[in-house]
């Protein structure tokens, strides 16, 4: 019965793999956000963050 549970365990083993792949399209989310104009500290020009 042991060996049964630890197949069990394994699962949610996958599953948090499968939530670092989340996270990278998470990441990608990031790009929908509004953009801001701001100056560059190191050369002065407008930029967009």
């Amino acid at each position: 019965m042991d060996d049964e549970m630890n197949e069990t365990e394994n699962a949610p083993t996958q599953d948090s793999g499968m939530g670092d792949q989340g996270g990278s399209q998470g990441g990608s989310y990031g790009g929908d956000r509004k953009m801001f104009k701001a100056t560059c500290s190191d050369c002065g020009q407008e930029c967009e963050v």
